[in-house]
């Protein structure tokens, strides 16, 4: 499958090196407006021509497919130009900077019948593999609340998150959303928000998110995510009727109702590629997917329609921010016309995603 790389910052140089790796797959182009990044694709990949214009390499490349990994901001237009030129589109988290532009991109999918897809990798990770699998057997019972505290000590740039507004929730958030969607098996129905910024940051406003979710199946979620932290944390607790699940970013622990002490959950297998550490985590599981979307016509699982459920998330936490109110989820994606019928529903554990 040839594939047509657009932007060409650190994820996107990452998704060069992963392509290359893969048989079934091949890098055949790239687009990007910086003359210093078009100039490290010829250090590192000199047989992939590089252009400034997407509008050129889409006339001049001969690709099957695309991967979207620029910022945000461009994701919509540029992901919408590659779908109405034929190609299958994966596109990096966010989906896009605004529920709006989501929704045109998933409108121009359909209109072009091209699979458009999100690198949600997440849910291919071992631990998100684990916690889903535990679920999904009965072995939690109902749930009743979730906690996620996730800590990073990630200084300010020179880049486009340097001048995001809500840049948490937008560049950190947003994967543990799509990621509580997953494993629990249930989306949301409204949220609470304050998001905010330490002093010493250097990003705007929304460094730091506290949010709290109510999902379907009435469970409770509590969320805070930080970029300023002194040190990378990650904390995922899950209570539920039979016992509590805790996991960090490498181990998941179970703790069975009366017991003393949490014992380890033995992992499930993944693919080799999945279980790598960051930038590869998850990759192989989304680039199967992206290929038999392409191959196949096989719905990715997740896919831009899915993913509007944690966009919407996304932009809830800020508005909610803004107007100091909950906001109602269902209700945003009913207004778009992508109401609750998208996506995956569950009840007490049991998921119905295709």
């Amino acid at each position: 499958m040839d594939i047509l790389h657009i932007g060409l910052g650190i994820r996107s140089r990452h998704w060069l090196e992963i392509v290359r790796d893969r048989k079934d797959m091949n890098s055949v182009g790239c687009v990007t407006s910086q003359a210093a990044s078009r100039d490290w694709v010829k250090q590192h990949f000199s047989s992939v021509p590089c252009y400034e214009h997407l509008a050129d390499a889409l006339r001049h490349v001969q690709a099957e497919a695309a991967i979207v990994a620029s910022e945000p901001a461009q994701h919509a237009a540029q992901t919408i130009a590659a779908l109405e030129a034929g190609l299958a589109v994966m596109v990096e988290k966010p989906l896009a900077a605004r529920l709006a532009d989501g929704v045109q991109m998933v409108e121009a999918s359909r209109r072009t019948s091209r699979p458009l897809m999100v690198a949600q990798n997440y849910r291919y990770r071992r631990c998100e593999q684990a916690l889903r699998e535990f679920i999904r057997d009965g072995k939690v019972g109902t749930i009743s609340h979730v906690s996620c505290i996730d800590r990073r000590d990630e200084p300010v740039g020179d880049n486009y998150r340097s001048r995001m507004d809500y840049v948490q929730v937008m560049e950190v958030g947003e994967h543990h959303f799509d990621s509580l969607r997953h494993v629990l098996g249930v989306n949301p129905v409204r949220v609470l928000a304050h998001c905010g910024q330490a002093p010493w940051g250097g990003y705007q406003h929304g460094a730091t998110t506290e949010a709290f979710l109510e999902m379907e199946a009435g469970i409770r979620v509590q969320y805070y995510g930080s970029l300023t932290a002194n040190r990378y944390e990650h904390e995922l607790w899950i209570e539920g009727e039979h016992g509590a699940l805790r996991m960090d970013s490498q181990r998941v622990w179970w703790r069975k109702r009366g017991a003393r002490f949490f014992l380890p959950l033995r992992m499930p297998h993944i693919q080799s590629g999945d279980a790598m550490r960051y930038p590869r985590a998850g990759t192989a599981s989304l680039l199967d997917q992206f290929h038999a979307a392409v191959r196949d016509g096989a719905v990715p699982q997740t896919s831009g329609e899915d993913n509007l459920w944690s966009l919407a998330m996304v932009e809830g936490v800020m508005m909610s921010d803004r107007d100091g109110q909950a906001i109602g989820i269902a209700e945003m994606l009913s207004h778009t016309g992508h109401g609750p019928a998208v996506g995956s529903h569950s009840q007490n554990g049991q998921d119905t995603t295709s």
